[in-house]
């Protein structure tokens, strides 16, 4: 135990779940969010099953949960609060949330979505942190690696919803890349679980050209 205390890695694992719970619990209490998924076709199963999440229209969430049990630090190590002009604040705000998991489970970053406005970026992801490597990541793929797995075959999409809304259609092994191009570390990760890749990028050029190069 108090290896774990002081080992940092297994701190922002904690950090990171406790967040993904906090977010879960909000969403299930916010009406307007859940009706925004319903009409986006994201069903109760698939929240279950991807654990979305909510961020409060709040500056200080998290930041008053983590300061409550002394784990500020952690929060700021993880990405999940910011301090600026010597005050500390939550880095999601007003946004469905779509926590990332590692390959076992381990939750290791974050993405956030406007939902009721146009504020702001649509999306923005958790930072780089010791946990989180956008170019290492590839988000459903816990969800998704016994059907890569046992299909031999896998669909590379642009980002979260994309993954989610095929699992609802019964194709299930779909993973996506974190806002970035596809890497060779992707690449590495992937063909551990099958060796036939297909990209389906957005029609756009951007979307085209991205699918080129991967």
């Amino acid at each position: 135990e108090n290896t774990k205390k002081n080992d940092a890695l297994y701190n922002l694992f904690v950090i990171n779940k406790k967040a993904a719970d906090f977010y879960s619990d909000s969403l299930s209490k916010n009406s307007k969010a859940l009706q925004y998924l319903a009409d986006r076709n994201i069903d109760d199963k698939l929240i279950d099953e991807f654990n979305i999440g909510l961020s409060n229209d709040s500056w200080d969430d998290l930041s008053k949960l983590f300061a409550k049990n002394k784990e500020t630090n952690h929060g700021l190590e993880s990405g999940l609060l910011i301090e600026s002009n010597k005050k500390v604040y939550d880095r999601f705000r007003d946004r469905i949330i779509f926590p990332i998991r590692n390959s076992t489970g381990n939750y290791v970053g974050f993405g956030g979505r406007v939902y009721n406005s146009n504020e702001g970026a649509k999306y923005i992801n958790s930072p780089e942190t010791k946990l989180f490597h956008k170019s290492y990541e590839l988000y459903g793929l816990y969800e998704s690696k016994r059907f890569i797995n046992k299909e031999n075959q896998v669909l590379v999409v642009e980002g979260y919803t994309d993954v989610i809304g095929p699992h609802k259609a019964n194709i299930k092994n779909c993973i996506a890349t974190l806002g970035t191009a596809f890497t060779k570390y992707h690449f590495k990760k992937i063909i551990r679980y099958a060796k036939n890749i297909f990209f389906c990028f957005d029609g756009d050029a951007a979307g085209k050209s991205a699918a080129w190069k991967a």
